[in-house]
């Protein structure tokens, strides 16, 4: 149901592209033009307060964000080098850093998720099919191999749910 009483909030980021929460519920937003991720703590009053602005991964077109509360929080990097980078997010203060901006390289990957245990990141690249990684807890990814493909995946899909 949408809010009676919604909250407006500028931010200086022009290009607000995706967003997810931390347990904790701190915002995190990939911030696509200022290649980045920031993170706010949602005050009582529906305001925005910044904790992390602007933490960049050093590759450009951050895109899809993903954490499970377990480890680290995922970006994917579609653009530039294709890369997926990983932050460390302090809960419960919400702070995040860079742990790796190139946790994994040359993945054109669009939407991720995290497995319910946290042991693995699988990310879409559409075209190809799925990508699998193991995830250490220093924020790197093992590839699984080469990319599940599966028939019917185009270079037009969106979306990936994980268990």
């Amino acid at each position: 149901m949408p809010a009676k009483n919604p909250v407006t909030y500028s931010d200086p980021a022009v290009t607000p592209f995706s967003f997810t929460f931390d347990v904790s519920d701190h915002l995190l937003v990939v911030q696509a033009a200022d290649e980045s991720v920031s993170s706010y703590s949602v005050m009582p009053n529906g305001m925005l307060k910044v904790v992390s602005q602007n933490v960049s991964s050093g590759d450009v077109s951050p895109c899809w964000i993903v954490g499970n509360g377990i480890g680290p929080i995922f970006t994917t990097n579609p653009g530039g080098l294709g890369t997926i980078a990983s932050y460390k997010d302090w809960v419960p203060t919400g702070k995040l850093t860079l742990l790796n901006g190139l946790a994994s390289e040359g993945y054109a990957s669009v939407d991720e998720g995290i497995s319910h245990d946290g042991q693995f990141l699988y990310a879409l690249a559409p075209g190809n099919g799925v990508d699998g990684f193991k995830i250490a807890s220093n924020g790197n990814l093992t590839s699984l191999g080469a990319s599940f493909a599966y028939p019917g995946i185009t270079l037009y899909a969106q979306g990936i749910a994980v268990w």
